[in-house]
């Protein structure tokens, strides 16, 4: 069978009545996040406390993920969605009301920052797992690149939505334009049929995440995929947590400067994602994660030391094209080498490496930054993520070709 591309997946009626709804709620997300790490760069000159806000953003997956993929295979999906969006819009019209009164402090930004990530580390797995269930088993890495897209389509119009509503309104408009996007899902989840499963008949949650657990520490075949996954996200994470300094310090730029530069990554990302079947097809799953590591660490030397806006946005596009592609395969190659019934779990655990890595490096490098400068920080992370892509050599990725071992029931 010919390879479609991610786009021709929108002939299907359930992605095309679900996919609009459920991604806009990431465009919230993102406003959330930019708004706050905004709002956090006015109330503090600290740059590890400006990095800290991605580190609490990041840290909801690394806790989270194993209870929602568990939750993601065992319950409702489509319940485990609503129940997520609707707390994401309540913490965020807290954000709202906070920042109208001015009582934001530094900690409170680091508190709801935390808290509207964790509905959205609760919303993923159970959505990337619903993806598996519409596509066919050889168009998974094209539908979970159909939702990449759309959801870099978000994170390309949230931050530039952002810096211009926060350089024009103010942070209290930002948290309100993020709060209503929450809306479109939970109508739209509300209204949705989902097919019944049987694969998670007569079990627990906690059964779940000890199976899950377990197939990663015994199935060596995927130990390389988790591993760089980790080291791809903690390399990575330092340009990402260091963007409001760059554009303040290296461009003398505002929020709207800053947006831009996020919104790059998103365009960059949209970009590899409608490559992502040709390259996949003309050379492969191992040559091509390889190469956008390497590429990837490129792009941050090249931002490290670029003092023009427009390199710098030519930086964030390589980046975010790059940060799409890897993320993508590892994520498909990590849910094609397990059973069909773990999918949820293999999801969580993809995100639980990949956002812990984010994690460790955003403070990491917020570190470097503070004690040494935000260059070096830079340089460190882009050459630090380099020498990953050696990593091919001795720890390749499984092939996915065939089925997935299916290991027996605990």
């Amino acid at each position: 069978m010919a390879r479609a591309s991610a786009l021709s997946l929108l002939v299907d009626p359930a992605f095309r009545k679900l996919l609009p709804a459920i991604e806009v709620c990431f465009l919230g997300l993102f406003l959330h996040i930019v708004a706050c790490s905004w709002v956090m760069a006015e109330l503090t000159d600290s740059a590890s406390m400006v990095a800290l806000v991605t580190t609490v953003t990041s840290l909801p997956p690394v806790l989270l993920s194993l209870l929602a993929g568990g939750l993601a295979d065992v319950l409702d999906r489509r319940r485990v969605m609503i129940l997520s969006q609707v707390f994401m819009f309540t913490v965020s019209l807290v954000l709202v009301a906070m920042a109208a009164l001015h009582v934001l402090t530094p900690a409170w930004v680091l508190v709801l920052a935390f808290l509207v990530t964790s509905g959205n580390a609760t919303l993923a797995p159970a959505w990337m797992a619903s993806l598996g269930d519409i596509a066919p088993r050889e168009q998974l890495p094209e539908a979970i690149s159909l939702h990449t897209i759309s959801a870099n389509l978000m994170k390309t119009l949230g931050p530039v939505l952002g810096g211009v509503i926060l350089a024009t309104a103010g942070s209290t408009a930002a948290f309100v334009a993020g709060s209503l996007s929450y809306v479109p899902a939970i109508v739209a989840l509300a209204l949705w049929r989902a097919p019944k499963r049987e694969d998670a008949q007569g079990a627990t949650i906690l059964r779940a995440i000890s199976e899950g657990v377990r197939f990663i520490a015994e199935a060596k075949r995927v130990h390389p995929i988790v591993q760089r996954v980790f080291l791809f996200g903690f390399c990575s994470n330092g340009m990402i947590a260091l963007l409001p300094l760059v554009a303040r310090e290296q461009f003398a730029g505002e929020a709207d400067i800053y947006g831009y530069l996020y919104g790059s990554i998103g365009i960059g990302a949209i970009s590899g994602g409608l490559l992502l079947s040709r390259l996949r097809a003309a050379f492969g799953i191992e040559r091509v994660v390889t190469g956008a590591t390497a590429v990837n660490a490129a792009g941050i030397g090249v931002l490290a030391l670029t003092h023009q806006a427009p390199v710098g946005l030519a930086a964030t596009y390589v980046c975010g094209a790059c940060w799409l592609v890897n993320l993508t395969l590892l994520n498909s190659t990590l849910q094609l080498s397990a059973p069909r019934r773990l999918v949820g779990r293999m999801v969580s655990m993809h995100l639980t490496f990949t956002y812990l890595g984010l994690t460790l490096g955003s403070w990491a490098w917020g570190i470097v930054a503070e004690q040494f400068s935000l260059q070096v920080a830079l340089l460190a992370s882009g050459v630090a993520m380099a020498g990953t892509a050696l990593i091919a050599i001795w720890r390749p990725l499984p092939d996915v070709s065939g089925p997935a071992p299916d290991p027996a029931r605990p």
